[in-house]
């Protein structure tokens, strides 16, 4: 059997939108073919933990007799939608990637997914995060990996913590995905795979119904191929209209402090290259230092992992412990190390730093800058020595921090496959509250740089 093409992800929103309101298509037929993608190729990516056919194909044989009926909700009627298994799905388990059982830290559906079902979507199912959504390479090696579907012929590493919720986008799983990012778990996975990935400000979207790895740095954000895609569901979502933006009336940021330290010479030379095209469409870009930025690793330390030390409870944590992914559980007991006093000066510091951060955009329409150090390394395997979890993991580090200390939205955009077989992308950044302008001028800017085209999975069908 052919696997069916990807109905939503090559043509866009829009286009699909149209096809269904003039009777070309209809959202069981998507839904179908969504479940029949999954079917054929999750056994390899990985990407979901649960799906659920038989209600999603219910929920789109309702929406097609509302749209019968005469009933539009708008532009996101009928889109399948996947969600990161850290938010609550009533009538689907939330595991939060682990064997533990942390379901009470979650709570009931919460009013981010309310909106989405209001405004018609279909849910397909959860996919696959790293444990309680803490790293940032995609790796959760006692409840699966996702693969990265820009390599057949190699495993690599989706990116973390959003793993699952890009792998399905990427590969034709889904046509819109819910993420979230604690320090880049949006952005880092649309990056290793190719595809557009926007991280809201940390309180444009109400958060209730999630697990949440650090109350002060979470937030949540969707994935779509395209920026336009994410627009569209954007407007749908927060009633706010996404401005056109002329690329020849935008003045760019390059911050040289803390975001290309350390960057690799591919990379660098991928990221060169879209900066240049963008100064080529008429954006003037303009190289700045921030010494504040280079603060950010430490102040993220000492808040992040406290949080999520406090989110699980000290004694509870020590007693899931040996359950827990090594990674992980390490990540967090560093949270035992960092005293209330010195918590507590972090946040002092980062409302210092926030102010100073803010105040350059009164020169800048927003920052540019890469997403990521390294192109996606290969995965070394369900049970790997420290070190070489150790070296996998220093490999998928990225300057994406800064948008969660100093409560940026940011998006990732995809640049094309230049000098390598795999994707790069370079970063957006913004104050909270401006995601409409950001997403208007990530528009303008993916016009300019092009985008990696989402991969052929049907050489998958063949592929071990």
């Amino acid at each position: 059997m052919n696997l069916p093409p990807d109905p939503i992800g090559v043509v866009g929103l829009a286009d699909y939108g149209h096809r269904l309101r003039d009777g070309r298509t209809t959202v069981v037929k998507t839904v179908q073919d969504y479940l029949d993608r999954i079917e054929r190729l999750d056994s390899q990516l990985r990407a979901f933990v649960y799906t659920d056919p038989e209600s999603a194909l219910r929920a789109a044989s309702a929406i097609d007799a509302l749209l019968a009926s005469g009933t539009d909700l708008g532009p996101l009627m009928g889109v399948p939608v996947a969600v990161k298994d850290v938010l609550a799905v009533a009538g689907m388990p939330t595991r939060v990637g682990s064997d533990v059982d942390v379901e009470d830290l979650v709570g009931a559906e919460g009013g981010f997914i309310g909106a989405l079902r209001r405004a018609g979507c279909v849910i397909l199912g959860k996919t696959q995060t790293v444990e309680f959504a803490l790293g940032s390479a995609g790796t959760n090696y006692r409840r699966g990996t996702p693969r990265n579907p820009r390599d057949p012929h190699h495993f690599r590493v989706p990116g973390g913590s959003s793993s699952g919720s890009a792998v399905a986008v990427a590969a034709g799983l889904c046509a819109l995905a819910v993420g979230t990012d604690t320090g880049g778990s949006v952005r880092g996975p649309a990056a290793f795979c190719g595809i557009f990935g926007m991280k809201f400000g940390g309180l444009s979207m109400p958060d209730d119904g999630m697990f949440s790895m650090s109350r002060s740095l979470d937030s949540l954000g969707l994935f779509a191929p395209r920026a336009v895609d994410v627009a569209i569901a954007w407007e749908a979502l927060s009633g706010q209209t996404v401005p056109s933006v002329d690329l020849g009336a935008v003045k760019l940021g390059l911050p040289r402090s803390y975001f290309f330290d350390g960057l690799a010479p591919t990379m660098a030379a991928c990221v060169r290259g879209g900066v240049d095209a963008l100064a080529a469409g008429g954006a003037r870009v303009v190289p700045f230092d921030m010494s504040a930025l280079c603060e950010t690793d430490a102040i993220y330390t000492d808040v992040a992992r406290p949080e999520a030390l406090a989110m699980l409870g000290s004694e509870r944590f020590q007693e899931m412990r040996p359950r827990l992914n090594p990674d992980v559980a390490h990540r967090i007991a560093a949270g035992l190390e960092i005293s209330e006093q010195r918590y507590l000066a972090a946040q002092r510091r980062r409302q210092v730093l926030l102010s100073e951060v803010h105040a350059t955009f009164e020169n800048f329409d927003a920052w540019i800058a890469p997403v990521k150090q390294h192109f996606p390394p290969i995965y070394p395997g369900d049970l790997p020595t420290a070190d070489a979890e150790t070296a996998m993991e220093s490999r998928c580090f990225g300057p994406t921090r800064p948008a969660n200390i100093f409560n940026l939205c940011a998006s990732a955009l995809p640049i094309g496959l230049r000098h390598e077989p795999l994707p790069a992308a370079l970063q957006l950044l913004a104050p909270a509250g401006q995601e409409a302008r950001l997403l208007g001028l990530s528009i303008a800017c993916e016009q300019m740089v092009g985008s990696a085209s989402l991969p052929d999975m049907s050489s998958w069908l063949h592929s071990t």
